[in-house]
């Protein structure tokens, strides 16, 4: 009896110290994390939506873009939130949209850094 209850315990524990399957960088905002969860599983007619999800410096705040995937919705943007996940703008699309708060975003963004691909 005690070793059921030992080894039940054990895989309890194995479980809720597994790593996530993505392997996310430490220290990122929580609404970051929840937002890569649910996009990830998003689908639009069969197309998972998000393609990736990358880290920039942009107007001195760390930002995140969440690109599409292309492949699959041509027209849809990407969208650019900062670590609350506030909306600051959306690129791309069939505007073919550069512009963030005014100012081009792809020509001020620095310190690009892929935190989420899709396999």
């Amino acid at each position: 009896m005690k070793t059921s209850i030992f080894f039940t315990l054990m895989v309890y524990a194995f479980i809720a110290c597994e790593k996530p399957q993505d392997d996310l960088p430490d220290g990122l905002p929580d609404c970051i994390l929840e937002l890569i969860e649910v996009k990830k599983n998003e689908t639009i007619q069969g197309c998972s939506w998000l393609q990736s999800v990358k880290r920039y410096t942009f107007q001195n705040q760390e930002v995140y873009v969440l690109e599409p995937d292309s492949r699959c919705i041509t027209d849809e943007q990407s969208v650019v939130i900062n670590t609350i996940c506030d909306e600051l703008c959306f690129l791309g699309g069939l505007k073919g949209a550069t512009e963030c708060g005014g100012v081009n975003f792809y020509e001020n963004a620095t310190n690009e850094e892929i935190i989420w691909p899709k396999n």
